[in-house]
């Protein structure tokens, strides 16, 4: 985080002009109808679209393009990738990096090792430096002198947490530096914020303090035309009206509620079903009879409140239909080969109670592509779990050592045995071979034993060497067989240990412990989307219907805790004290977030079907109140 310079404000950006627009196709021609009059008969005038998501953007291109029969010279970005455009080279100049979140979580945990204050009690908990790390980012969102406005006793410590931090992060940036340091560039070199031509902002949510201020400093020097996305709803538009008021936006007539128009039949639909696998297969089902019908894949969406458990099982009942789809997030990095085969070796590595016990690494062995010896063949998991169990072992390097040794000379003994028994000497080669695998075994977890020992020094680029050299010798290239995702996620889960490596200038000393939950952190992001937008059916979460147009909308997940999800205050930094920092987010706005999102994907389509389970057994929900009609 970069020590933070709030930039120059213009009181009335003279080329800013805003309206109020709605979601769906109606969002799509507004910005179409702006983008002409911006290029004016020039299609070679440059413009900018600021978009609220990546799929949101790729969505609006082709809608825009269809709608003015070609397009040149527009491009549609996030807002803080328009100020990366602006401002990484000025940070790069600077000698600044960005900021990983494991380094985030990692700092924090480091002011508390040096000066817990209130914390003390709980400063060594991994609980305590993750939930401060989720603080600190929201703090950075809002201008340094603004957190003089938390008073009270916690949010005093939560704020000097954050300068601490700060201080210590003095040489990295996070996404609202870019957008400050970008506003700062805007305002002083008119030629810089030329680079981006005409701008179009969609706001659609809250705008942060930073955020606010690149647009203002943007509309300074050229026109900006922000369109203010409503749904018609007072509590969904809040956030939306409350970002054109801090633009100075004046807006004219809201539009109409976004869900007022009903299905083709005079009704929204709604399935009701007594559990989620079953809600997924029924809704399934209602795409595949459209499909087979003859409507277009691509015109419909299947979407959802919550990941857990709808992105596993729409994955699931798309698979057994046979239908093609994208979208939605793909799988999260430790679920790669790679990231089980490093997060099993670093579980192992931790021992506990029972260390190298067999249930443990036989399930390593199931479940990640090792390599027998490096370069070799491929671990046969099923056989070493069977020939583990038959041999009695139960935990420790020693046993498996011991009691491997004494199975694969029993084995062979008793062949003998029995082949002078007049046994076929077939009975002698199956015995070879399980002696073979035992004391493969053997050899196999000894090797182990000695690579699992974690570096001492408490140095974080040893524990990262030692990582990368754990996946060079178990895992090694990606191999002929893995997909486009799982070279990828090999790529990827490499480079975030090498990240990690970058910790040694933080100031928190490493160990196991730590290491092994900042590789978590980091591996528990997902690769992107999933196949390429137009081609199959659109899944994935409510965020994933923004500026859709669509024939067919499917919603599953409305139920009560999942649609509005619960929220749980910030134990570290309470709404209450929030509330003090204008610009500060609030736990107790996600709800209207959420209903935003519901109801701006709805207003994708004309048909619309609203799927609930009366009970999910797994999180012990209770039915829900709503009525329904059986699947």
């Amino acid at each position: 985080m970069s020590s933070r310079t709030d930039p120059p404000q213009t009181l009335s950006p003279p080329a800013l002009q805003a309206r109020a627009v709605g979601h769906g196709p109606a969002l799509a021609e507004a910005v179409a109808h702006t983008v002409a009059g911006l290029q004016d008969g020039d299609p070679l005038r440059g413009v900018t679209v600021l978009v609220p998501t990546r799929s949101a953007g790729v969505a609006l291109r082709r809608q825009v393009a269809g709608r003015l029969g070609g397009m040149a010279a527009v491009r549609f970005e996030l807002a803080a990738r328009a100020a990366e455009l602006l401002a990484a080279p000025e940070l790069a100049a600077a000698g600044k990096r960005p900021l990983r979140p494991a380094v985030l979580t990692e700092a924090v945990r480091a002011v508390l090792h040096q000066a817990p204050g209130r914390f003390a009690p709980v400063a060594d908990h991994p609980a305590t430096a993750r939930a401060l790390a989720r603080t600190v980012r929201d703090l950075g969102s809002v201008p340094a002198g603004a957190l003089a406005g938390l008073s009270r006793a916690r949010g005093r410590e939560a704020a000097r947490v954050a300068g601490a931090v700060r201080a210590l992060l003095h040489d990295r940036y996070d996404e609202h530096d870019l957008l400050r340091t970008a506003a700062s560039l805007a305002a002083e070199r008119p030629a810089a914020a030329a680079e981006l031509g005409a701008v179009v902002a969609i706001v659609d949510r809250a705008l942060s303090p930073a955020a606010t201020a690149f647009l203002r400093a943007v509309a300074g020097q050229g026109p900006v035309t922000v369109l203010v996305a409503l749904t018609g709803d007072e509590r969904a538009d809040a956030g939306a009206l409350q970002a054109a008021d801090a633009l100075g936006c004046e807006l004219g007539r809201a539009p109409q509620p976004a869900v007022a128009d009903a299905a083709p039949d005079g009704t929204v639909r709604v399935l009701s079903a007594p559990d989620p696998e079953t809600e997924v297969r029924a809704a399934v089902r209602r795409i595949a009879e459209r499909f087979d019908a003859g409507a277009p894949l691509h015109r419909m969406a299947l979407l959802w409140t919550a990941d857990r458990p709808y992105a596993l099982l729409v994955r699931d009942a798309l698979a057994a239909a046979g239908l093609p789809s994208n979208g939605g997030p793909r799988t999260r990095l430790g679920d790669s080969p790679t990231g089980r085969a490093l997060l099993g070796m670093l579980a192992l590595a931790s021992g506990g109670p029972r260390p190298l016990a067999r249930e443990a690494v036989a399930a390593w062995l199931a479940e990640a592509p090792l390599r027998r010896e490096a370069g070799g063949a491929p671990v046969d998991g099923a056989r070493w779990d069977a020939v583990s169990r038959r041999a009695g072992v139960v935990a420790g390097a020693g046993q498996w050592r011991a009691r491997l040794e004494r199975y694969a000379a029993t084995v062979e003994r008793r062949a003998d045995d029995e082949v002078r028994d007049g046994a076929s000497d077939a009975v002698r080669r199956a015995a070879a071979a399980e002696a073979a695998h035992a004391r493969a075994l053997a050899g196999f977890v000894e090797e182990l034993a000695q690579r699992l020992r974690a570096p001492a020094g408490g140095q974080w680029s040893a524990f990262a060497r030692w990582a990368r050299e754990l996946l060079d010798r178990y895992v090694g290239e990606p191999r002929a067989g893995w997909g486009d995702d799982a070279v990828e996620a090999d790529r990827r889960v490499r480079a975030a240990l090498d990240g990690l490596a970058e910790l040694d200038g933080v100031g928190a000393s490493a160990d196991l412990g730590a290491f092994r939950r900042a590789v978590e952190a980091e591996l528990d992001g997902r690769l992107g989307r999933r196949g390429r937008l137009g081609e199959g059916l659109l899944t994935g979460p409510l965020r994933e219907g923004l500026c859709q147009e669509l024939d067919l909308v499917v919603v599953v997940g409305l139920v009560e805790g999942l649609a509005p999800p619960s929220v749980r205050d910030d134990p570290v930094l309470p709404d209450r004290e929030r509330a003090a920092v204008p610009g500060l987010p609030l736990r107790g706005d996600q709800p209207a977030e959420r209903r935003r999102e519901l109801l701006a994907a709805l207003a994708a389509a004309p048909e619309r079907l609203l799927c609930a389970a009366r009970s999910d057994n797994r999180a012990g929900r209770a039915p829900p109140r709503a009525p329904g009609r059986a699947a």
